[in-house]
């Protein structure tokens, strides 16, 4: 029979061993989107409705970016860690592309990372909920990259904020690029008219 002290030590390991296989696919990840992704232009980055980096570009003058995926990592990281997190950083890791989305929705095919998924979009919501900093507007266009189980919640939380928050959700819709929220037409002529 093992003591608790030795089924501790072995509980710790596995933990060790889950985190060091999520790193180890974070980073293999990292390297596959830099090879595979074709380079973008400068111009991107002077568009606040077009990307979730706007926030994070000013304090980098002159220096690269972090990608989607290092940003991801080190939310994912601070929360694992139990470290402060600031709410524009959640901000900057609402997808705004497919590919990220895809970054995004992997944390939920880990058992390690679920959580971290769960924690991270439950914050979103409640912000763009709330109307707080930039998270509405970038909420309502993630429409175009949901689909699957995770669209069905999405668009039930969508609704709910609609009828929560009508007014300001009906201005911001009003202003965001007709392509980017497409999906959402339906839904929006039903409360904002």
């Amino acid at each position: 029979m093992l003591s608790i002290m030795d089924k501790a030590a072995q509980d710790l390991n596995y933990q060790s061993m889950l985190n060091i296989n999520f790193k180890l696919t974070i980073f293999l990840l990292s390297i596959f989107s830099l090879v595979c992704q074709p380079q973008k232009s400068d111009s991107r980055l002077t568009k606040y409705s077009d990307h979730s980096d706007s926030l994070i570009v000013k304090s980098y003058s002159g220096e690269t970016p972090p990608t989607y995926l290092q940003k991801l990592t080190k939310v994912v990281d601070s929360i694992s860690s139990h470290a402060n997190i600031s709410v524009r950083s959640i901000e900057a890791i609402i997808p705004a592309t497919g590919e990220e989305m895809l970054e995004y929705y992997n944390l939920t095919f880990n058992d390690s990372t679920y959580k971290y998924f769960s924690i991270i979009d439950s914050v979103i919501v409640k912000n763009a909920a709330d109307n707080k900093y930039g998270f509405l507007p970038k909420y309502l266009m993630l429409n175009q990259f949901v689909d699957g189980e995770y669209a069905d919640g999405y668009f039930d939380n969508l609704e709910n904020i609609i009828i929560r928050n009508k007014k300001n959700v009906c201005r911001i819709y009003s202003n965001l690029p007709i392509e980017k929220v497409k999906r959402i037409q339906n839904l929006m002529r039903k409360y904002c008219k």
